[in-house]
């Protein structure tokens, strides 16, 4: 094998009996593949002609940790068309994201996608990762990734990843609304009947809200809180991200004693679609209610202005007060709603066996 090639479909290092035994015959040995990491000056000028928004997006967020690796598939020498991609970034120690996996529409149905999966487990071992990360956006009507629609190829897909030996550790629901006159009429239907009680309550609590706008270190508080707050919630991959641009005017941090006890997080990508990602509490004010604060300073701040159409919230289903949120006010306002799986494979002992 060519140095620097980490797979070749007739002797795919993941393409044992007991692997093989679980793929389909479109996705064993149908051409012979080779499959090299690239630049990000080869991505720019061979992938994309059948890229996605979606990949670029992923791309550029991977740029930004200087963490970023690409794999592409050739058949017959590398200097071939690149007929599928896939990209991967560092994620803490002995951890790597699989971030997105693409293939040509005219080249799917060869087991391509399936050996850039293999690749990327193998690259990722070969470099002393031992956790792979992944996750896929399945529709609500149909069990299928999302990304596929309006693509130009095969995507990473959860049938997939199973059949490599992931494993779902949890799910999301992504919901999107309008951001328009009847939103604001059912908000302000929904504050004069309970929402209203809920903000009078917390304040006479003691409890106050500040945006990340006029925070100041009160942000260093909340950063070094973290351990008061669930630990799967992370305020500091969005405090610092160029892609997914935290907004401080839309996230807010609710206050006691001079201490962080809520916050939300809201972010965009586009500058014309807000994501409110997270919205989380301190572990013992749980029972206070006080999640409703940040979020009501949120809502209120996104109608008062016109800088964002549409609106998009990230529910955890181990997200307790999302889901309440859901349930008790967002419900009227949801436009599309998609469930998010994430993945995690762990390759140790038997795991490692396998892959070798």
């Amino acid at each position: 094998m060519d140095e620097g090639v980490y797979c070749v479909s007739e002797k795919n290092k993941f393409a044992n009996e007991s692997l093989e035994s679980k793929l389909s015959d479109e996705q064993v040995n149908k051409i012979n593949v080779k499959i090299k990491e690239i630049s990000l000056l080869e991505y720019m000028l061979e992938c994309r002609v059948f890229s996605t928004p979606l990949s670029d997006y992923y791309v550029r967020n991977a740029m930004s940790t200087s963490v970023m690796s690409l794999l592409a598939a050739y058949v017959d020498g590398e200097h071939s068309d690149i007929l599928g991609f896939c990209i991967l970034n560092k994620a803490g120690f002995k951890g790597m994201n699989l971030e997105y996996i693409l293939v040509r529409e005219e080249s799917r149905g060869q087991g391509i996608g399936g050996e850039l999966l293999a690749a990327a487990l193998q690259f990722a071992k070969e470099r002393g990762n031992v956790i792979i990360s992944a996750r896929v956006v399945i529709n609500d009507k149909k069990n299928e990734d999302l990304f596929k629609k309006g693509s130009s190829g095969f995507m990473i897909t959860d049938k997939l990843l199973l059949q490599y030996g992931f494993q779902i550790t949890t799910t999301s629901t992504i919901i999107r609304c309008a951001n328009d006159e009847k939103s604001m009429t059912i908000w302000n239907e929904f504050m004069n009947k309970r929402g209203k009680k809920l903000i009078d309550r917390s304040e006479r609590q003691g409890f106050t809200v500040v945006s990340f706008a006029k925070a100041g270190e009160m942000i260093d508080k909340l950063k070094e809180s973290r351990e008061e707050f669930p630990r799967e919630l992370n305020p500091e991959f969005y405090i610092c991200n160029p892609v997914d641009r935290l907004v401080p005017e839309l996230s807010f941090i609710a206050v006691k004693n001079n201490l962080p006890v809520a916050y939300c997080i809201a972010t965009t990508v586009d500058g014309k679609t807000i994501v409110f990602q997270q919205l989380s509490v301190a572990l013992k004010y749980k029972r206070t209610g006080v999640f409703f604060l940040p979020f009501e300073a949120f809502m209120k701040q996104l109608f008062s202005e016109d800088t964002y159409s549409k609106v998009s919230y990230t529910v955890f289903d181990t997200n307790k007060e999302m889901k309440t949120l859901v349930d008790g006010f967002l419900n009227p306002l949801i436009e599309s709603k998609k469930l998010q799986n994430f993945y995690r494979i762990k390759i140790t002992g038997s795991e490692r066996k396998q892959v070798e």
